[in-house]
């Protein structure tokens, strides 16, 4: 996601302010309430670093209680398990889910 990011400041599709993006490492440094993390999902494949987050193994992120978690996707035929297991978990453990 940060090369993602990177690339798309380089070639002027994002403009993020010098200071704003951080690297996953120092998540910790801040207060919860003044980061906000994208995590692509990759149409909930066990390994994907939205599905780890969700159930408490990604390196850097964690979902806390209180915290808000947007799905921004489409249900693939494929993949409409995962994606149900998602609804499952998210809610039980933030109450604000999109």
């Amino acid at each position: 996601m940060m090369e993602s990011a990177e690339i798309a400041q380089d070639l002027g599709y994002l403009e993020i302010p010098d200071g704003l993006l951080i690297h996953p490492a120092q998540i910790r440094d801040f207060a919860p309430e003044k980061v906000c993390v994208l995590i692509s999902g990759t149409q909930g494949e066990p390994m994907s670093a939205l599905s780890r987050a969700a159930v408490d193994n990604h390196k850097h992120a964690r979902i806390q209680p209180g915290d808000t978690v947007v799905l921004s996707s489409r249900i693939i035929p494929a993949t409409r398990r995962p994606s149900i297991a998602w609804s499952i978990t998210f809610p039980s453990r933030c109450p604000r889910y999109l």
